[in-house]
């Protein structure tokens, strides 16, 4: 209770209020009724932000491509 997965899906902002304050339609909604979540599927959350040497980074860029890397075990 109290947390959602963070999926990409469209929910009521009535059922999100706290969350709506804080991101609004960053990640997408229409800012009446709905707003959406942060899809973080097959992703790896990363900071925003530039530092010296370091590329800016800003909040909701995806980067790099799903199924790009093939791990295995040795």
């Amino acid at each position: 209770m109290g947390w959602e997965f963070r999926d990409g899906r469209s929910m009521q902002i009535t059922n999100l209020e706290i969350l709506y304050a804080l991101i609004g339609v960053t990640y997408g909604g229409d800012g009446v009724t709905t707003v959406k979540l942060p899809n973080r599927n097959q992703t790896l959350q990363i900071g925003q932000g530039l530092g010296v040497g370091l590329t800016n980074r800003t909040m909701c860029k995806r980067l790099g491509e799903a199924d790009s890397v093939r791990l295995s075990r040795v």
